[in-house]
């Protein structure tokens, strides 16, 4: 890994390409170390979804470089959204013409992919038999193509009323930001109804009314129902409307925004903290609020985590680093 790595960052300099494209050739296995896992067969060795782990890890690191903001999104959109291209090149499943609207108000980062995946196939020592499908002559046709496309700019419809979808894992410091950002706001949260059906049955604590939700059916639904009433109530009010769960994968934004499209500006933000940062904030919330996530799901969490893109329906995106 390391040396596929080394390789890879070499072709990154010898092309002269930019300092995000290199930090992300740096960095984008780094989360593999937590996700390897040995098949039944233990012949084999497996990684699963590393890709939104070596994201928050990456963010420890970045720390101590001085970059920007908004280098360190390049970067992490880059390590992300690796294997679209890698698939996109092995599969041929879609047209190029399809799969570019995949990057719509995102064409800088569809550029800096391709040159990225140039120097990490340069890196690698393929097999004979799987050749065909990493074509670097495929890589460098669609590298051309583009640099040729224009950067396209969000059109916003401007509608009266806001929602706002907030996206990051536990402990990320949403509901905090909301609080400080947006008090006076229609709030959707699961979490929220788990602690008002919590104190209905006499549970203080986040954990103790998770707990009694997850081993009774009856209260399940109770929370079920309240969270349904959340949303439906979501419709009629004037005020803006915060959605504060995870809504970490691509499919889950998409069930938000198709709630509230047509008649709201749909805003995503984005909440960044770092890996360790994440694991000690859940040890601190463990011990002062009784709220634990434990590392195996927090891990989980990262796992499942897209990164969100414009072309998703959102009409504004800001992002938080906490």
């Amino acid at each position: 890994m390391w040396s596929h790595t080394l390789l890879s960052y070499s072709k990154g300099l010898q092309f002269k390409l930019s300092n995000t494209i290199l930090f992300a050739l740096l960095l984008h296995d780094i989360g593999r170390v937590y996700t390897r896992y040995i098949n039944k067969d233990k012949e084999t060795v497996h990684f699963g979804d590393f890709e939104g782990v070596s994201c928050f890890v990456a963010l420890d690191i970045l720390k101590d470089f001085h970059l920007s903001n908004n280098e360190k999104i390049d970067i992490l959109k880059i390590i992300m959204n690796q294997y679209t291209i890698i698939d996109f090149v092995k599969y041929d499943e879609v047209s190029w013409d399809e799969f570019k609207k995949q990057f719509l108000y995102d064409e800088n980062l569809l550029q800096n992919l391709f040159s990225y995946v140039k120097c990490d196939l340069f890196g690698r020592i393929i097999d004979s038999t799987k050749e065909h499908y990493y074509d670097l002559k495929k890589i460098q046709k669609y590298e051309i193509k583009s640099n040729s496309l224009q950067k396209r700019m969000k059109e916003l419809q401007k509608r009266q009323k806001d929602v706002y979808i907030l996206i990051g894992l536990p402990c990320s410091g949403k509901s905090t930001w909301r609080s400080e950002h947006l008090s006076d706001t229609h709030v959707v949260s699961r979490d929220l109804c788990i602690d008002i059906i919590g104190k209905k049955y006499k549970k203080e604590t986040h954990d103790a009314a998770y707990l009694l939700q997850d081993k009774d059916e009856n209260i399940a639904q109770e929370v079920d129902s309240l969270f349904e009433k959340m949303i439906e109530e979501s419709y009629s009010t004037k005020k803006a409307i915060v959605i504060d769960n995870l809504s970490l994968s691509m499919k889950n934004r998409a069930g938000w925004i198709k709630k509230y499209h047509k008649t709201h500006n749909i805003h995503g933000v984005l909440f960044l903290k770092s890996y360790i940062d994440l694991i000690d904030c859940d040890q601190q919330r463990s011990q002062n609020e009784n709220k634990t996530i434990g590392h195996d799901l927090l891990l989980k969490h990262m796992m499942r985590f897209r990164f969100p893109l414009l072309n998703e329906g959102f009409d504004t995106m800001e992002y938080v680093f906490c």
